[in-house]
């Protein structure tokens, strides 16, 4: 036994040049981890099972697998694949090996960064050094998936139960969790773990045979349906007789545009739905249709409490429809929409973002994948009307998934601009971390923040700190390089009650939930954060600064800090690359504020302000004055940032 564990990620995927069309199962990703072993893999697969069920990741993993289709061969055939074909899914699986911010209590944090992590995932299921076997998970459908655990070269696959028993003998744990002599104890994580994952599909040896054919050999396979999309997607495409009789009187009534003759068939319980799904068929939609779309939405809105407009699944519809659409509803329905998925519509562009952004300025979430918007196009609107997206929480885009550039400290000290950020990340925000025991220093950015949702993400790993009896946690927060990640990326979930209730009888604040609210897992992922810049200290964008001592426990600093002018006085070009090496960062015109100072300046900017329960739940979270000094966050002061500036 040992602590070297690999992770890997497969999917079924048609091969590039495919004639038949037929999907394999492919590696799509993989994760080392220096030090995994007993319960940990098993509670990492649950976090990172846990997270991709959330729909709101289920639908990124699903485009993601979309696009790599037809892009690669098998194993060893051409073309290869990068080494982060799938970088959400890469980072999902990142964050769930790496870090447990689920409580206090189990409060976890390890690794060297998720660059310095990564394995090629055309590479051999045993090439790494692994002591500790390997973990395989299937997200082919992120809504069923499947894992297993395997041993040795070639070895068959196992599930949770076969795996403990290399540790531990689950019926002495079970017994010793009964009698009620034992609290938090191995045997109550091992009992813990292995129930999480009762009821998960495990992996045949066909698919690891599929995936690594030189590796595993299957000599009878079982039969299985090859499928790159779950069954109830299958399902909803195969029309019913029932549909295929609405559609002469749906026509009949686009035809002659008039809808109201259809009013007697929308009141027959079931039959609005099937009429939406036969209007999803029409290409184009005529106007007519358009106006039947709204109404049957309308309806349902008014009679349910429901929050979110998926309009995903009309991929017909034209820029003006969809307008037309939000418009009628925001008159209909103001501020009653959350969110809005756009996603698979070829017809739209950045004019559609500005009018649906208009028309609902509560919306929270607004989910743009495969869509004819490129990413220069929406990072534009960003970068010059910033204001319109001050509201908003998330906005789900291809431009805000790319992969995460290296966060290496000694790579960021030698170049002045190891990654240069879009301008629109003047509108935006730099978590900066730096952990003074090691030296480590982390950069990630985004192009835009709402305070509110802002102040909550950030709270979580505070109060932990605060609270946490693990003097070393500050430091392995920072030196896994995936903390700051963790607070960006984090989303907002919004979800619909039943269709049943009746509108009121929900309070709306039920239906959201940032960062997971009270359960942290299960959160929504929506962004990678471009790591390993320092515009901010350009004056691109807001900085957030923790900053931890030399000492365990380490004294820790915060800090929200603008700057105004160019820190970079310095330049002179490498004598081996001729590049320019970064010789001196010193202060310019900057400024440091509390929570309370930042948010009356982001104020002036136009953002809206939080609640106020929420800036006091955050101040609680640095620690109040009933906290001795090492355990609370202090406002770093001038001396200290100047101080942190000379790392670079």
């Amino acid at each position: 036994m040992g602590q070297h564990h690999q992770a890997f990620i497969i999917a079924r995927l048609i091969p590039h040049g495919s004639t038949t069309e037929k999907p394999y199962y492919r590696c799509i990703g993989a994760h080392h981890h220096s030090w995994c072993y007993g319960t940990l893999p098993l509670a990492a697969t649950h976090r990172f099972l846990t997270l991709i069920k959330n729909e709101d990741n289920a639908e990124i993993i699903r485009d993601e697998l979309r696009r790599a289709q037809y892009e690669y061969g098998r194993r060893w055939e051409s073309p290869l694949m990068s080494k982060m074909p799938c970088p959400y899914t890469l980072l999902l699986l990142a964050q769930a090996w790496n870090m447990d911010l689920g409580s206090v209590e189990d409060a976890y944090a390890t690794g060297v960064g998720l660059e310095y992590s990564t394995l090629d995932p055309d590479m051999g299921s045993f090439d790494e050094d692994s002591d500790d076997d390997m973990s395989i998970i299937d997200v082919t459908d992120p809504s069923n998936p499947a894992y297993c655990f395997v041993y040795e070269y070639g070895g068959e696959p196992i599930d949770m139960k076969g795996y403990i028993a290399k540790y531990y003998d689950m019926s002495d744990m079970q017994k010793l969790v009964e009698s009620g002599e034992m609290e938090e104890t191995i045997a109550v994580r091992a009992v813990k773990v292995v129930s999480a994952l009762e009821g998960v599909r495990v992996l045949t040896s066909d698919a690891l045979a599929e995936a690594w054919p030189d590796e595993y050999n299957v000599d009878n396979p079982s039969p299985e349906t090859h499928s790159t999309e779950s069954a109830e997607l299958q399902k909803q495409k195969v029309p019913s007789l029932v549909d295929l009789t609405l559609s002469p009187a749906v026509d009949n009534a686009l035809a002659s545009s008039d809808i109201e003759q259809l009013e007697y068939l929308l009141m027959i319980p079931g039959k609005a739905e099937l009429v939406k799904r036969y209007l999803m068929t029409k290409n184009p939609l005529p106007d007519s249709g358009t106006a039947l779309l709204t109404n049957i939405i309308t309806h349902e809105f008014e009679s349910t409490s429901r929050v979110i407009l998926d309009l995903s699944g009309y991929l017909y519809l034209s820029s003006d429809q969809v307008v037309y659409i939000v418009n009628a509803l925001a008159e209909t329905l103001p501020g009653h929409i959350l969110s809005l998925k756009l996603s698979g519509n070829q017809n739209i562009s950045t004019t559609t973002v500005v009018e649906v952004l208009k028309a609902f300025p509560q919306l929270l979430r607004l989910v743009l994948l495969n869509t004819s918007i490129t990413n220069d196009q929406l990072l534009e609107l960003v970068s010059t009307s910033p204001n319109l997206f001050f509201n908003l929480h998330d906005l789900v885009h291809p431009a805000f998934l790319y992969p995460i550039v290296s966060n290496d400290p000694r790579w960021l000290h030698r170049y002045a601009a190891p990654a240069t950020l879009h301008p629109a990340y003047r509108h935006g925000l730099t978590f900066v971390s730096f952990d003074g025991r090691n030296n480590d220093i982390t950069t990630d950015s985004v192009p835009f923040f709402n305070p509110e949702q802002l102040l909550k993400k950030l709270a979580r790993p505070l109060s932990i700190m605060t609270q946490s009896e693990d003097p070393y946690f500050d430091h392995s927060y920072v030196g896994s390089g995936l903390g700051p990640i963790l607070s960006l990326s984090a989303g907002t979930t919004v979800v619909d009650p039943s269709k049943t209730m009746k509108e009121g009888a929900t309070d709306k604040s039920s239906l959201v939930s940032v960062d997971g609210g009270s359960d942290w897992y299960s959160r929504s992922v929506v962004s990678s954060p471009r790591a390993g810049s320092s515009d901010c200290f350009r004056g691109v964008g807001w900085i957030f600064i923790l900053k931890f001592g030399t000492d365990i426990p380490s004294t820790r600093r915060y800090g929200f800090v603008k700057v105004d002018e160019d820190l970079l006085v310095r330049e002179e070009k490498s004598e081996e690359d001729g590049k320019s090496l970064l010789l001196e960062l010193v202060p310019g015109l900057y400024k440091i504020y509390d929570v309370k100072g930042f948010l009356k300046e982001i104020g002036k900017e136009g953002r809206p302000s939080p609640n106020e329960e929420v800036v006091a739940a955050f101040e609680q979270a640095l620690g109040g004055p009933s906290f001795m000094e090492l355990e609370r966050f202090i406002l770093i002061s001038d001396e200290e940032f100047r101080e942190l500036l000379s790392k670079f």
